[in-house]
């Protein structure tokens, strides 16, 4: 599991190991990520619902290119 996180401050985001053990806390333990990955903002619709079609355009990149400049940030680096 991976998680996708937008920090409400963008300048101190939280630890990936914090963001795991609150996942832990409140979720079945298959669901709790075993990686994080911070970004900026999250694309939304209109509609305020996650823009998939834009999230994805977004981690493809220009030349198409899956996940160019974006990666994990594994837990407890």
């Amino acid at each position: 599991m991976h998680a996708i996180v937008q920090p409400a401050d963008r300048a101190d985001p939280p630890d990936p190991d914090d963001v795991i053990l609150f996942a832990k806390a409140r979720l079945a333990s298959y669901k709790v990520p075993k990686t994080v990955e911070f970004i900026d903002v999250i694309p939304r619709s209109d509609a305020m619902k996650l823009s998939r079609s834009a999230f994805v355009a977004e981690r493809d990149g220009p030349d198409g290119d899956a996940g160019a400049g974006v990666g994990p940030v594994p837990a407890g680096t």
